[in-house]
């Protein structure tokens, strides 16, 4: 009986090498398909990378091309294009202290008003965001420039 217990123990015994085998296999082919899964995923992104830098290279070609033709070699053009925007801020200043001076006049003589007062009601607080907005942006503008 004892005989044949060890033998049935020995029997079993040899397969649990097997055994483990089998679920170490299993576990090793499941690692290897997630391995696999992740290999494809990133290979799609690597794609998807591909395009947008190929498509940002098109992209820069294309800028490059527009701003070759901007370019007219005129000094008088080439300058002035450096100067529309001081233009036309300029311009709007200069129409916004005309109105300024012909309110002020026709405080001052339209209405009994001392001189003070009429100041008061012409320099408000949008007439100093309004400065401010400008000074603020080409002071800004120059700095940002040299960086």
């Amino acid at each position: 009986m004892v005989t044949l217990l060890s033998s049935l123990l020995g029997l079993v015994s040899s397969l649990f090498p097997h055994i483990v085998s089998y679920f170490k296999d299993r576990a090793d082919k499941k690692h290897e398909l997630n391995i696999m899964n992740l290999q494809l995923k990133s290979a799609k992104m690597n794609i998807e990378d591909r395009q947008l830098v190929l498509e940002s290279k098109e992209n820069l070609k294309q800028i490059d091309k527009i701003y070759k033709n901007h370019d007219t070699k005129i000094p008088f053009i080439e300058g002035y294009k450096q100067c529309v925007m001081p233009t036309i801020a300029l311009t709007l200043l200069f129409l916004y202290v005309i109105m300024e001076f012909l309110y002020f006049f026709s405080f001052m003589y339209g209405h009994e008003l001392r001189q003070q007062e009429v100041l008061h009601l012409l320099w408000t607080d949008e007439d100093q965001a309004f400065f401010c907005c400008i000074l603020s942006y080409y002071f800004g503008a120059k700095s940002f420039k040299k960086i």
